[in-house]
């Protein structure tokens, strides 16, 4: 092989020059693209979990909005009152827990079970007959933090239910009186929701391709909603 002559040389070195500039162009190029397209996948993803997000709030307040009119319900506060007034008899309990379960619980299919108790926790009725007559210690905690009279419900976060021993999400709400003179509550009706709601919410994964998902956490980072990996375990 000859060796290259100057101007073959200086065309050469020419050349070289020539694609350092083509070469970071390109790189520069393939950076910011993969940036955009990064950024457009975050961008989807932030909306699809705000979606999420807005679902299940209001999948949430939907059933706090239905507790809400449980405990307002005229016939339950009646009975209510006259067992706070010393007219406790299994004829009145029997007659409460009847209409629990046929006009409240068919109403929701997440509604795995109603609880009514008095003001120191003690249960009245429960579509849990088991239950009936016993203190619950859990509701107890968070009935006495939370301020009542600013809030016409309370959202649980999910725990084992010691009602019906599985994973479950309660919704508390007093139970006044129907004489308006009267502002301290006569008791508690506590809402029990499965979870099922939220999975189903949770567990759509449309636009989110064969690996994508999105499921749950509580403040402690434990996952409360199902994942594609339990699904398949069940």
């Amino acid at each position: 092989m000859k060796p290259l002559t100057i101007k073959g040389k200086i065309l050469l070195f020419g050349l070289c020059i020539s694609l350092i500039p083509i070469t970071l162009i390109t790189v520069i190029y393939y950076c910011h693209l993969r940036t955009l397209l990064r950024n457009q996948e975050i961008n989807g993803l932030k909306a699809i979990a705000q979606t999420k997000n807005n679902h299940i709030l209001s999948c949430i307040t939907s059933k706090e909005n239905r507790t809400i009119d449980f405990s307002s319900d005229g016939y339950i506060r009646e009975r209510i009152e006259k067992i706070k007034h010393g007219k406790y008899s299994q004829n009145i309990v029997k007659s409460l827990d009847n209409y629990l379960r046929t006009t409240k619980i068919p109403i929701d299919h997440d509604l795995k079970g109603i609880h009514i108790v008095d003001a120191e926790c003690k249960t009245i009725t429960s579509t849990h007959e088991e239950i009936t007559d016993t203190f619950i210690s859990h509701e107890k905690d968070i009935i006495s933090n939370v301020n009542f009279s600013n809030k016409k419900a309370y959202v649980t976060a999910s725990h084992v239910c010691h009602f019906c021993n599985e994973k479950r999400f309660h919704i508390i709400s007093p139970i006044y009186s129907l004489k308006s003179t009267q502002k301290k509550p006569l008791g508690y009706l506590i809402t029990c929701y499965d979870l099922s709601a939220i999975n189903e919410i949770t567990t759509d994964y449309k636009n989110l391709g064969d690996t994508g998902e999105v499921y749950l956490v509580d403040k402690n980072k434990i996952m409360i909603t199902d994942t594609k990996l339990h699904s398949k375990e069940c």
